[in-house]
Parts: C-alpha cells; structure tokens; sequence
C-alpha cells in the first residue's frame, strides 16, 4: 500500500506504474492481484487505507480535545515540509481528487468522505 501511494504521489494515479510498485514493494504481479482485483482496486484501497488515515492523524486527531485549536493548526502548518519536491507534490488527497474525481465515481466518493472531517471512506 505504502509503495502504490508513494508511486501515485510521484506519477498521479493514471500514470502510476504497476511494475514500480510491484518493484518498490519488493512483490509478484500475481500477490498484487491476489489482493486486488485491478488498478482501481488498488487505487482505492490507498485511498481507504493510506490517505485517510494520514489525513485522519495529521489534521483530526490533533484537535480533538484541543484547548487552543488555533496553535495546533499553526503547529501542523509549521510541520510541513518545505523541500522542493515536497511542495510540488502538493497534497495527495487534492491531486487525486484533481485527477479522479471527474472520471471515476468511486474515486469521488472516497476522496469525498476523506474530506469530512472525522470520517474515514
């Protein structure tokens, strides 16, 4: 999972190479698709699985019971890299959303469940 996000936040998921994955993750083309059942599939497993839950610890969880929420945005805001490539990435769930959203509905509704506060997909 880690190494299909890694591949779509490099390349988009369009243009996320199976064989990097598969390179990356150090597994056989047939362990791929014992899991999943096509590219889709295992695109929106990272969705489920990977970017909502980053999102989840990176922006929720940080402000539950928060005293200030105000210092702690500032300080999750403060955490972000500033690298280069970092910043030109941008954030994985937007540029999915970007690319998906507008062709694949499945796609829409994950990332749109990502997005309300609180929730997982």
């Amino acid at each position: 999972m880690r190494a299909a996000f890694e591949e779509m936040l490099c390349s988009g998921f369009r243009n996320a190479d199976l064989d990097a994955i598969l390179a990356a993750a150090g597994v056989a083309k047939g362990a791929l698709y014992y899991h999943f059942d096509n590219k889709e599939a295992l695109g929106y497993a990272v969705v489920d699985e990977v970017i909502a839950s980053n999102v989840h610890q990176k922006w929720v969880e940080p402000l539950r019971n928060a005293k200030n929420p105000i210092d702690v945005l500032i300080r999750t805001i403060r955490s972000e890299s500033l690298k280069r490539e970092d910043v030109q990435r941008s954030c994985p769930l937007l540029n999915l959303s970007t690319e998906m959203s507008g062709i694949d509905e499945r796609f829409r509704r994950r990332t749109a469940k990502v997005y309300r506060i609180g929730t997982t997909p």
